[in-house]
């Protein structure tokens, strides 16, 4: 019934081009992410444990875990 005309051609290569370099992009930005996370995993998942973890923070904040503290209320004060 209907005909693609070369005005509909170019415009469908045009889309198609920009998708590509659309999730190009998407993929050069998430990338580093990735990465980023993998390192910490790989490098901090020796001294992570799930005492740590689960744990509230000791001597003066400077051992245990950090969840704890930011699951308070930020007007929370001892």
């Amino acid at each position: 019934m209907f005909e693609t005309t070369s005005l509909n051609t170019r415009n469908q290569r045009t889309q198609t081009l920009f998708r590509m370099l659309f999730g190009l992009m998407t993929g050069l930005l998430i990338l580093p992410v990735l990465m980023i996370l993998a390192t910490l995993i790989y490098k901090g998942g020796p001294a992570l444990s799930i005492d740590f973890l689960f744990t509230g923070p000791t001597h003066g904040m400077t051992a245990g875990a950090s969840f704890r503290p930011c699951s308070a209320p930020s007007g929370w004060s001892r």
